[in-house]
């Protein structure tokens, strides 16, 4: 009797750069050693047949790849084309073409591949990296040879058609209704348990469920780490180094990489203290930086920047994430406010700490550990009684001004100030959220601390949001030694609306010595923030590792090949609701 067949198809899957292959490979391993017959499925430019297992069944049949210009999950929002214009309506007709090509060309490679290895009731089908394409396609193959529909299949979701954070889905409706149309093709079978449908992360769940009675469960997505220790320990006195991780493209922040090294130069970059590492494609003009720093890039010892070329081999993409002691993910927050980051994922689960966009799905899972990570240790600490409380009318008007600076606050902007108790050297804030709040919102926290004569002598802001585990969210912020009063003001951080609904208290603490602001890495409200965070984790880096470590730790174990295909696989008794709200957190 022969096995069943796990089949993965992947019409994206072209070279070895990115985490296309990896993913196949390590799924298919894992579906081997559950007793099933691996099958591979890939883009017809995929060549690199030396890196997939022997004995595995490998079909390069795809012509087109899952995103492109023709697919609603890449789209732009629409920017005002009238559609009864004679160039909109040409706009629209070739799309619609477009669209309808790679469609029968998906399906037509089922019928071709389906052909040759024909399905039965136990086999699955996986689609790991699904758009509304991928999805018509499989529903036009299953129309035409309905037997197929006897197997399972497994269409999993990396993103949304609805792009960036909630408040500006309103602007994406032919993106919605593409993908509402394709879904609802798809109840029958949903209702009959032969399709099923996941996604990385529950902010996709939650914006895909939206549009039909299709439910989307989250599914971890797997990651193999192997040995959770650095591939080559950091001898004493050598830098600290940095990886600004993920495929070079513009959403991760590739162009911003010169402003990275210019303005970490005078942080350790210049001295030694601090190395960058990336990967860079080939023919890549050079970083354009100032003279000294350009000298330095050439002459100093150790190098300052170290360059990996991409795209990587599967060996070696693993050596150049273990070499680094911290990850710089300084990527688009509103592009990647629902989709995951399987770099920062691997990063964590090999206990290496991150600095991340605030106001994504990235932000959010540093943000929730550090979180817990404050809460504990302010416990341990007595808290300082505030004398002097509630400063004048005049004063409180005067912090308001400050804060707000320009902005015209007709009640978008909710401020406040207190004054510091002597001795004290961190201020804990807590802001409670009463709501309910829309999905995607955001609270933006800005703290002024002014001496004894008003003077600012520091100031910082944090971003910080509604977690689905509690109500609080917690912030620490070191005290100048000058500072004298706190002024702060809380607004929403991405959009011009009243402030979130919630209340704020806060404790002031004195410490002996100088404490970690987060435990598993930092949350940066924009990259200007960037070097006062990468100092922050350079002084308290044992801190940083050991925390990262624990917390990867468990983390790994969530999110290996053999327990994503066994949620996958077991999916059709799991709790819809359950899963949606379970995190990737550790």
């Amino acid at each position: 009797m022969s096995l069943p067949r796990f089949v993965l198809l992947d019409n994206s899957l072209v070279e070895v750069g990115g985490h296309f292959l990896e993913h196949a490979v390590c799924l298919l391993k894992a579906a081997g050693l559950a007793d099933f017959q691996p099958v591979l499925a890939t883009n017809r430019a995929f060549q690199q047949r030396d890196a997939v297992p022997p004995g595995w069944l490998v079909y390069p049949i795809f012509r087109y790849t899952a995103l492109g210009r023709y697919s609603s999950f890449t789209a732009q929002p629409e920017k005002g084309i009238a559609t009864q214009s004679r160039s909109g309506l040409w706009v629209c007709l070739k799309q619609w073409l477009g669209r309808r090509k790679r469609i029968r060309s998906f399906a037509a490679s089922c019928d071709q591949l389906f052909a040759e290895i024909a399905l039965e009731q136990d086999d699955h089908v996986c689609l790991p990296f699904c758009t509304e394409l991928s999805l018509l396609g499989v529903l036009e193959y299953l129309h035409r040879c309905p037997d197929a529909a006897n197997a399972t299949w497994h269409l999993y979701y990396h993103s949304s058609c609805l792009q960036g954070r909630p408040s500006g889905w309103d602007a994406q409706k032919r993106q919605a209704n593409v993908m509402k149309l394709a879904l609802r093709q798809a109840e029958e079978l949903v209702e009959q348990g032969r399709l099923r449908f996941y996604a990385t992360t529950p902010h996709v769940c939650d914006s895909l469920n939206e549009l039909s009675r299709v439910t989307f469960r989250y599914l971890p997505f797997p990651v193999e780490v192997g040995s959770t220790e650095s591939s080559t320990n950091r001898p004493v006195g050598s830098p600290l180094r940095l990886l600004l991780g993920g495929q070079p493209r513009a959403e991760k922040g590739v162009t911003h990489r010169a402003e990275y090294v210019n303005s970490l130069w005078s942080r350790g970059l210049g001295s030694g203290e601090l190395q960058l590492r990336m990967q860079q494609q080939p023919g890549t003009p050079p970083l354009e930086v100032p003279a000294n720093v350009q000298h330095g890039l050439l002459h100093n010892e150790p190098a300052p920047v170290v360059f990996a070329p991409y795209p990587l081999s599967y060996e070696g993409y693993r050596e150049f994430l273990r070499s680094a002691d911290v990850g710089l993910l300084m990527y688009d927050g509103e592009a990647y406010y629902s989709r995951i980051s399987s770099v920062m994922l691997e990063l964590l689960c090999l206990g290496i700490p991150v600095i991340v966009p605030a106001g994504c799905w990235m932000g959010e899972i540093v943000a929730e550990a550090n979180t817990r990570y404050l809460d504990r240790i302010s416990q341990l600490w007595p808290p300082m009684a505030v004398d002097g409380l509630p400063l004048s009318q005049s004063q409180r008007q005067s912090a308001g001004a400050r804060n707000a600076g320009s902005q015209d606050q007709c009640g978008h902007i909710a401020t406040g100030s207190t004054l510091i108790p002597q001795g004290a050297s961190v201020w804990c804030p807590r802001f409670y959220w009463t709501g309910p709040e829309s999905r995607g919102t955001y609270l933006h926290l800005d703290v002024l601390q002014t001496d004894r004569h008003g003077e600012t002598v520091k100031h910082w802001a944090v971003v910080l949001h509604r977690s689905a585990e509690t109500s609080l969210s917690s912030a620490l912020f070191e005290l100048h030694t000058q500072a004298r009063t706190i002024h702060w003001s809380i607004s929403d951080a991405y959009a011009a609306g009243a402030p979130p609904q919630g209340q704020m208290n806060s404790r002031f603490f004195a410490r002996p010595v100088a404490v970690p602001s987060g435990s598993i890495g930092l949350v940066a409200v924009d990259r200007g923030q960037v070097p006062a965070l990468v100092t922050e984790v350079m002084a308290h880096y044992e801190h940083y590792q050991q925390e990262a470590k624990a917390y990867g730790a468990v983390l790994a174990q969530r999110h290996t090949a053999a327990a994503h295909l066994s949620q996958l696989l077991d999916c059709g008794v799991q709790s819809p609701q359950v899963a949606v709200r379970e995190r990737h957190c550790a």
